[in-house]
């Protein structure tokens, strides 16, 4: 069986840890169970492997501690809630998320393909990424560490090696469509710069879903449509919430 991957990458500052439980508990929790096979009837919900892994990332501000920390992957839906319900989360987010490099940070743990090009067909709904942020980006530019794009012909890719590029969020966020990777959004804040960075990491799509929590209504909730996991499983654990709606505003 085909191996589906998700990358969630988390804002680590202390205004996250504020948020943090109803995050959890009403999206990521059921996102990952139902990734992983777990529905709200107990059934199996998607087949083959899941490989799970969790990217944190902080601010450029001087009580931030550290930008970026990477955490193993693993293929054990209980281990990886055991790690999400673990974070520490400290510093703020003042200065600027330092959300360039963790969406960076986060490419760079799906695999890439030496040998050659790998088929967009292959890859498309099976590559996805979760951003969780609570505060702005910081909004510069700066070096990060990226897949180079080397051949994109038609249904082929290719992203064997990579570079330091000078870039910003929607920058890192456009290269996941290349990398056929889906990048979704959550926010406990409506912050039009979050919107932007979900719009560049799903340029390609038209009409673009957008999943609203009734429950939440002051939560971002962006779901790329090719993530239909993650708008089953919310829209089968959330029965209060409103439907999909297109383009959101």
């Amino acid at each position: 069986m085909s191996v589906k991957q998700l990358v969630i990458a988390v804002d680590g500052t202390a205004e996250m840890g504020f948020y943090w439980a109803p995050i959890l508990s009403d999206y990521l929790v059921k996102i990952i169970r139902y990734l992983c096979g777990h529905n709200l009837t107990g059934q199996e919900a998607s087949g083959g492997r899941v490989e799970l892994s969790l990217v944190m990332y902080n601010s450029h501000g001087p009580y931030s501690g550290f930008l970026t920390q990477d955490s193993r992957t693993t293929r054990s839906m209980g281990t990886f809630l055991q790690w999400l319900s673990a974070i520490s989360f400290s510093g703020d987010g003042y200065d600027g998320l330092a959300i360039a490099e963790g969406l960076a940070d986060a490419l760079l743990m799906f695999p890439r393909h030496p040998h050659g090009t790998q088929t967009q067909q292959r890859l498309l709904g099976r590559r996805h990424c979760i951003l969780v942020a609570a505060s702005n980006p910081f909004p510069f530019p700066i070096p990060v560490h990226l897949p180079k794009i080397q051949n994109l012909q038609g249904a082929q890719i290719s992203g064997a090696t990579t570079e330091f590029s000078l870039a910003d969020p929607n920058m890192v966020a456009k290269l996941f469509t290349q990398c056929c990777v889906s990048l979704s959004v959550i926010s406990p804040k409506q912050l039009p710069k979050l919107r932007e960075i979900y719009n560049s990491g799903n340029s390609n799509l038209q009409g673009e879903d957008s999943l609203v929590n009734g429950m939440n209504p002051q939560f971002l909730i962006l779901i790329s449509k090719n993530f239909p996991e993650a708008h089953a499983a919310l829209n089968e654990y959330n029965v209060t919430s409103t439907p999909l709606i297109q383009n959101p505003v």
